[in-house]
């Protein structure tokens, strides 16, 4: 960040890392400057992305995955067509749309079922 006088944006691959570049953000007193994003989930990123932490989140839903992954060996056990590829929605969440999917990220990408916390 230092070096960077015009970085905007922090986009980071895993929700591993993201404690550290928010940190540095926070550390160079940039919060309202440097907008952090990450891909993937940890269950604290939905009261990140709601108080402005975080920006955005780009999800993937492993609760779908391996539900077509079950229904993908069922076909190939029953001779039945499998699709050599097979494409799986990631969740684009933002603090605009984030109540909207709150229910869908708890249970496909969480893995919370709907009378957990």
């Amino acid at each position: 960040m230092d070096e960077n006088k015009n970085l905007r944006a922090i986009w980071l691959q895993g929700s591993d890392k993201y404690k550290g570049a928010l940190d540095a953000i926070k550390k160079a007193n940039k919060q309202n400057e440097i907008a952090l994003i990450c891909f993937d989930a940890e269950p604290e990123f939905l009261e990140m992305i709601q108080n402005g932490d975080l920006v955005a989140s780009a999800m993937q839903q492993p609760y779908i995955i391996g539900q077509e992954a079950v229904v993908t060996l069922n076909n190939y056990f029953n001779n039945k067509e499998v699709k050599k590829e097979q494409k799986m929605e990631i969740l684009s969440i933002s603090k605009e749309n984030i109540d909207d999917k709150l229910k869908i990220i708890k249970l496909n990408v969480l893995g919370i079922k709907s009378d957990e916390k």
